[in-house]
């Protein structure tokens, strides 16, 4: 509702200063309800939203030119009340889809891509509290680490507040991390992925 509305209709009400507080109140508040219902609903149609939080910069200069990936299985070191067996499950068969997104970055070669993940809170979404997932992410080539992150989930969305929610959100995540991490770099550079690529999809007969 249009504030000058409010304020004229706060004013024109008989009944002095105490009359026109109340019609003021009255005015406001379905207004303040529309407000939350649409805040709620944009938070609805969002869902569950990841971020990656680098702790350490990448430590191996070609880092991009890696022949695979891998998901190690998602663990944790708390109890099962903090982080559900279910986040776990979700989180390691969502897993392998992450690999066939960003195939196309890999290059030919033995090099493997390994992130290991340990989730260290869970949330689910209440009433009045979001749903929140944190979980310590390391990307590792052999026994070197390549990098420390974090990756933080939230969601206000009661449709996007459960286990497979948060997981999947936080394997979006890491993907656009992986996709930035193995980004080309430059044209000649593309143009062997994009052939190593065909290699692998003709050995699997999908060409």
């Amino acid at each position: 509702m249009n504030a000058d509305r409010i304020a004229v209709q706060a004013v024109r009400r008989p009944g002095g200063a105490a009359a026109g507080l109340l019609v003021l109140l009255v005015a406001v508040l379905p207004a303040a309800g529309c407000m939350t219902a649409a805040k709620q609903a944009y938070f609805e149609m969002r869902g569950a939203q990841g971020e990656v939080l680098a702790l350490t910069e990448p430590v191996v200069a070609d880092s991009h030119s890696f022949g695979s990936l891998e998901f190690l299985p998602a663990t944790t070191t708390v109890s099962d009340r903090v982080v559900p067996p279910e986040l776990l499950t979700a989180y390691n068969r969502r897993a392998p889809r992450i690999i066939e997104d960003v195939e196309a970055a890999f290059l030919p070669g033995d090099r493997r891509l390994s992130i290991m993940t340990d989730v260290t809170y869970f949330q689910s979404k209440g009433l009045l509290s979001p749903a929140m997932l944190l979980a310590r992410v390391y990307f590792r080539d052999g026994d070197r680490l390549v990098q420390d992150t974090i990756v933080k989930v939230e969601s206000k969305a009661f449709r996007a507040g459960d286990e497979k929610d948060l997981a999947d959100a936080a394997l979006n995540a890491v993907r656009g991390h992986v996709a930035a991490f193995l980004e080309p770099r430059d044209a000649a550079d593309r143009k062997q992925r994009e052939s190593a690529l065909r290699e692998r999809r003709q050995r699997r007969g999908e060409d």
